[in-house]
Order: C-alpha cells, then sequence, then structure tokens
C-alpha cells in the first residue's frame, strides 16, 4: 500500500507539489519518486511490502511511453508476469505494480477484469495524452479526484488536495446524506468539489473532458444449484486461496482478531498455509460488555500464535478522535474509529506492516442482523426466532436495527429504516434553514427496490456494500486507521471471486430458516478448521463503549469544552444553541452526539488546514 498524487493540465510547481505528496508520507514512509513531463505530474509515496529491496514508483513500460503510480496490491502477479513476459513484454522490476503499465499496453482500457486485488492507480499515456485512474472493485482503496479549468487532481487522500491549494469546505449535499442515513454516496466526499472514483470504476481524462465508466458490476444472478457438501468444500476452496493471496510478501504480518468468526477463520486458514508467526491484536475494553479480548486470546492460543491486546479507555478513545477522524476522512457515530486508529498504532510500533482482516465476511455471507430482519420481514414466514432478535444483543440497537418503522418507509432495507430513527434524533439539532427533505435524499436509494422476497434483500445488501462497507468500513474504519500508521489492510472475504460466488447462493445457504444462525456457510466450511467453541458462537459487533458513559469526569468535561467550542458555532448546518441544550446524558444516544463532536474536530483541523495553505494554489 502507498501513497499517490497526480494532477495533470496546468503548470504546478515543483515545491508544492512535493509538499502535497509529502502529506501522505504516512502512507509511504518507505521512499518517494515523481514523474514530471510538461503539465503532468505523477507522484508515489512507497510502504515497502512485497521485494527485497525498495522500488520506488512510478515506474514504465519498456519506452517509457506509458507511466503508472499504484497505491495497493495485485495478486496472482507471477501467472500474469508469466503471461506477458510471453507475449515479448520486458520487465524493468519483480513488482507486481509494473504488471499495470503492461496489461494496459496489450488490452487498453480492458484489462481492469483481469486484475485482482486491493488497487488504486492512476495511469499516463504519453503518446495519447491520456490519464486513466482506476479503484479496485469494492474501494479497499481510496481515490479522489477534483476538476478545474485546465486539469484534473487525484489523490489517495482528499488532505494532499488541500495542500495543492482545494479549500477544505464541508460538501452541504453529501452531509444531507449524512444526516439522513450517516453514509455519503460512493461517489462522495465531505469536502466541496472533491469527488470519490466510485470503487469497480475508472476514470478516463483526455482532451479537458472527464468519463467515468463501470468495469465491473456485483451479480447476484446466475448461481449454479450445489449440494450442501459442494457449498461446503468450495467455500472452504475459495477461501483458502484468498488468504494465501494475502500472505505474498515479506513483510511482517499479523491478523486483527476479534471474538467472531471473521477473523478466527482468516487467523485458522492462514495459520495452516504458513509456518511464520501471525501475532494477533485485538482492542480491550473496560466494558465488558463491548470487550471481545477474553475470546480473541483463546482463539489465537489454540492456534499457538502470539497475541496483543492494547488497552483503551473511554478517555483514551475521545482523546483519539480528532486524529482518527481526520486521518479516515469521515465522520463517527462510535468510537470504532479510534479504537482501530489505536490498534493501528500498536501494530506499527511492532513493525507490523501488514494485517489481514475479516472484514466483508457480513456483507458477503449475510452475517448482519438486519439482514435476518429484512428476511423475515419480506417473507410470510414468521420463525420463532424472529421476537428475540432486536433483543438477542442490545448493541445492534439504532446502528443496525430500528426500533420502529414507519410505514412511509417499509420497503427500505432494516438498515436504512434505523439510520432514519437516528436522523429523526439530528434533524432537530439543525439550523432553520437547513432542513432536509428526507424523502427527496431518499429518492436514489428507493428507485432501484425489487418486489420479490429474494429481491429486495439482495437489494439491501447491495445498498449496504455500496453506503456503510465502501465509505465507512473500508474508507474510515479499514484503510483510514490502518494507513495511518504505514500499514497494508487485506481483507480476504472481500477477494472478488470468493464474494461473487457467495452472493450467488441461495439466502438460505447463509441464513438458516429454522434456527436463524447468521453465515451458516461459513460455519459448515470451518467444521473442523475451527474449534467448535468458536463454530458455534453468535456474532458480537465491533463497537467501542460510549464515551459519554464514562465513569471519568475528565470525558464530561472534554466533550463539554468541545461542545463550548468556536468549532461548533462554525459549522454551517448546526443550530449551536440547541445542541449546548442538548442533555447528553446516558438516555441520549450516542449517534447524535458522535456525529456532532466528530463534526467539530474536523472543523478544526478543516480550519487549520486552511490557515496553513491559504497561499497555496493549485491553478
Amino acid at each position: 500500500m502507498c501513497g499517490i498524487l497526480s494532477v495533470v493540465g496546468t503548470s504546478t510547481p515543483p515545491l508544492l507539489f512535493e509538499k502535497a505528496l509529502s502529506s501522505l508520507h504516512h502512507r509511504g514512509p518507505d521512499g518517494s519518486g515523481v514523474y514530471s513531463n510538461d503539465t503532468v505530474l505523477i507522484g508515489h509515496r512507497l510502504l515497502h511490502i512485497r521485494t527485497a529491496e525498495p522500488l520506488p514508483q512510478p515506474l514504465y513500460n519498456e519506452d517509457e511511453s506509458i507511466v503508472v503510480a499504484v497505491n495497493g496490491e495485485i495478486y496472482d502477479a507471477e501467472d500474469l508476469r508469466a503471461s506477458l513476459i510471453k507475449k515479448g513484454h520486458h520487465f524493468r522490476t519483480m513488482s507486481d505494480s509494473e504488471l499495470v503499465v503492461h496489461l494496459y499496453e496489450d488490452y487498453g482500457e480492458n484489462f481492469l477484469h483481469l486484475i485482482n486485488g486491493e488497487f488504486a492507480f492512476v495511469l499516463w499515456d504519453s503518446v495519447n495524452k491520456k490519464l486513466i485512474a482506476a479503484r479496485d472493485r469494492f474501494g479497499i482503496k481510496p481515490l479522489y479526484w477534483t476538476h478545474f479549468d485546465n486539469g484534473i487532481a487525484l489523490a489517495s487522500e482528499s488532505k494532499a488536495l488541500f495542500e495543492l491549494g482545494i479549500r477544505p469546505e464541508w460538501d452541504l449535499q453529501t452531509l444531507s446524506h449524512v444526516f439522513t442515513h450517516q453514509y455519503p454516496c460512493p461517489e462522495q466526499s465531505l469536502f466541496l468539489g472533491i469527488r470519490q472514483l466510485r470503487p469497480g470504476h475508472f476514470l478516463k481524462f483526455e482532451r479537458n473532458t472527464i468519463q467515468i465508466q463501470k468495469y465491473w458490476e456485483l451479480s447476484f444472478h446466475g448461481h449454479e444449484v450445489q449440494s450442501p457438501l459442494d457449498q461446503t468444500a468450495e467455500l472452504r476452496r475459495l477461501l483458502f486461496s484468498a488468504v494465501q493471496r494475502r500472505l505474498v510478501g515479506n513483510a511482517k504480518k499479523a491478523i486483527a482478531l476479534s471474538g467472531g468468526i471473521d477473523s478466527a477463520s482468516i487467523l485458522a486458514v492462514a495459520s495452516e498455509l504458513t509456518d511464520v508467526s501471525l501475532p494477533c491484536y485485538t482492542v480491550r475494553f473496560d466494558d465488558a460488555t463491548y470487550d471481545e479480548s477474553s475470546i480473541a486470546e483463546k482463539t489465537a492460543s489454540h492456534f499457538g500464535q502470539p497475541f496483543k491486546a492494547v488497552h483503551v479507555s473511554q478517555m483514551d478513545l475521545l482523546d483519539a478522535l480528532e486524529d482518527a477522524v481526520w486521518m479516515g476522512e469521515s465522520l463517527a457515530i462510535n468510537c470504532q474509529l479510534s479504537s482501530k486508529n489505536l490498534l493501528s498504532k500498536q501494530m506499527k510500533a511492532d513493525g507490523i506492516k501488514v494485517v489481514l482482516s475479516g472484514e466483508g465476511a457480513d456483507e458477503a455471507l449475510l452475517g448482519y442482523p438486519h439482514f435476518k430482519q429484512d428476511l423475515c420481514a419480506m417473507s410470510d414466514i414468521k420463525p420463532p426466532w424472529l421476537k428475540s432478535l432486536s433483543s438477542q444483543n442490545a448493541l445492534t440497537q439504532g446502528i443496525f436495527l430500528p426500533r420502529k418503522v414507519s410505514s412511509r418507509y417499509s420497503n427500505l432495507p432494516g438498515f436504512l429504516r434505523a439510520k432514519l430513527e437516528f436522523a429523526d434524533v439530528f434533524q432537530p439539532l439543525m439550523c432553520a434553514s437547513k432542513t432536509l427533505s428526507i424523502p427527496k435524499v431518499l429518492n436514489h436509494l428507493m428507485e432501484s427496490l425489487g418486489n420479490t422476497p429474494t429481491q429486495l434483500i439482495r437489494q439491501a445488501q447491495k445498498s449496504w456494500i455500496e453506503l456503510a462497507l465502501a465509505n465507512y468500513i473500508l474508507r474510515g474504519i479499514g484503510d483510514g486507521m490502518e494507513m495511518a500508521h504505514g500499514i497494508e489492510g487485506r481483507p480476504s472475504f472481500l477477494d472478488h471471486h470468493l464474494f461473487e460466488w457467495a452472493v450467488k447462493q441461495p439466502l438460505h445457504c447463509h441464513i438458516e430458516p429454522l434456527s436463524g444462525v447468521e453465515k451458516s456457510s461459513l460455519r459448515k466450511a470451518m467444521v473442523g478448521i475451527l474449534p467448535d467453541w468458536m463454530v458455534c458462537r453468535p456474532k458480537h459487533p465491533f463497537i467501542a463503549p460510549p464515551i459519554h458513559h464514562s465513569a471519568n469526569p475528565k470525558c464530561h468535561a472534554t466533550i463539554k469544552s468541545i461542545l463550548n467550542s468556536s468549532y461548533l458555532d462554525d459549522l454551517p448546518f448546526v443550530d449551536a444553541e440547541k445542541v449546548r441544550s442538548f442533555s447528553f446524558v446516558k438516555s441520549v444516544p450516542e449517534a447524535p452526539l458522535m456525529l456532532i463532536l466528530s463534526m467539530c474536530l474536523m472543523q478544526k483541523r478543516m480550519v487549520e488546514q486552511r490557515e496553513r495553505t491559504a497561499d497555496s494554489r493549485i491553478v
């Protein structure tokens, strides 16, 4: 994993470009490189992982007519390299990233479906005067862009674009979605004038014209009917292959281990595939309701792997929140961001550069409780476990599961209805002039809903993948908190071969109709590989203890200090007086408080950024 920055179409002062590239130092602390040609600049910050010696980018084809900077990993590199060599290509390096230039030479813009991995890249074709930028299928790696009169600028993080002179301002259209259902839409960022390239898409900039095209879309259709034994064998094969790919490279690796079956499965499979030590890291909370560290330690011990629990108090979470929202360029409704930030910080201190994680399993295998709720709501069958679903785990309330259902939105996925309850609490705290029309905001989500139970739950799955997975779990909690400390995250369940197979299986393959057991397919696949007590363990969401529930008076004093600061007054969409009169006690929902706190802290960093780069100009 690395950091990339590119400006095409305008003359950019080299010192300004270098300064902007340096703002991505945390993504690539092991070196940097710049390609410069007239009005084209491509910069790269290197995180050294794969090869024996650091290989600085950008990288080139044989005659240097094509140049590329890549952030991420491309798997199955040896096979692709061999096929290209047979076609007459000559490689300058052993870097997997060099595959991009040679694949582009042979296949043009159609090569993206040939590669598997977590990536974002910027490629310049000097013969055709054309820029190509692309992002992986699920959005594991970020890529932001902004367009101006004479050209375009792209970067791994918005903060590099700020250094070029793009003024950090809130995008109110994006915030209308955040205040309604928490998540930006796939192409949005929090900042005015800065967009994200959607996952599974590529951008072409040619003759001062931007075209964005889709190269991959998740399909839920066309599955083959398999016997239960065949399903189990195939999922096991796909998971082993996905983990094997993600064990490549010489850098020190670790496992982000919770108390659940997803990360435990990654640990179990990786332990079978390599003799190299894989230290396991988890967060330890004071509140036993949220803490899974004892289960994680038991799992690591079962596989003979080293274990470290990073203890964090609620005050630690609050202290880390400002850095977390800024580095993740995300807003929070819980201190998950802070937890992951502190975990990654410890990994870096221990020399870890690669972490394998279980992200994506719940999306592929229908593991979230709201999918089970949707399955029941969309069917005439009401199983006995439905009544206890909402009470099984109080942690899911208000984040995953709605407590009440407006008939107007009864056909929306359950997680979106839960978010609308959050909007009901938050919107009275907004300025009167900024009050949102919820139906208008939701139009884009409601138009594509299907009619049958299967279509509706697949739409719920698709919406969650595009909104929550891409723009919060992967961007904020994942890449944002890992790369803040120069750590490459590799989520094996997001291997597209595994994921595409999983979503084409019948619903009952993943959710047992009679028992309501989620991720039944994975549990069956891991029998004999994981201990029985882990195979049977119910899902426990990764949520941090609410900071306003802390018994530490310093927590409450810090919260009050943030809310009494000028940064709350500076927010253009919140009524500061209403917020300050709002009693933030234990009975108050955590989500509105966390959103406001994280907005205040983001506002603070945005003001500091404006002051620091007031004289910087890209045009």
